[in-house]
């Protein structure tokens, strides 16, 4: 065996020894999340290239789509890019105050201000997304509800 394939092989181990400790953390954050009497109590684990990030649902703005991924958008400014889907997330937090308001976009009810005349929801941070017309009235009856 050579260096070059010594180095390599080393180099797998460590990678699968990490993604192991990760889904270590991702196993203990479920059985977490299960055990929660409280929804405020759930937390988002999403992995990154640093180690997994726990987010609370009340510091989630809005989802948004990119391409395979989700750019997901917190408070003060924050963004994290997620290797999941829009919609493993709409499943993961559709009953923690989160709707698909357009195939791109995933928003939080904490954090909407308004719904506009122009078919928009106006965030907290400004942000303006668009609501399909086909979701428009969905969204709107969520966003009205005291759920």
């Amino acid at each position: 065996m050579d260096v070059e394939e010594l180095t390599s092989a080393v180099a797998r181990y460590i990678a699968k020894r990490n993604e192991q400790g990760f889904q270590h953390e991702q196993f203990r954050n479920i059985f977490t999340n299960l055990q929660a009497d409280d929804p405020n109590q759930f937390r988002l684990a999403v992995p990154s290239k640093e180690g997994i990030h726990f987010f609370r649902t009340s510091e989630i703005i809005h989802l948004e789509a990119m391409g395979a991924y989700t750019q997901i958008n917190l408070d003060g400014n924050k963004q994290y890019l997620a290797s999941k889907s829009l919609g493993e997330y709409e499943e993961l937090l559709g009953d923690y105050g989160f709707i698909r308001a357009h195939k791109s976009h995933l928003i939080n009810k904490l954090h909407v201000s308004f719904l506009d005349h122009d078919g928009f929801v106006v965030m907290r941070d400004g942000k303006r997304v668009e609501v399909s017309r086909r979701r428009k009235e969905a969204v709107s009856r969520f966003l009205r509800s005291e759920e």
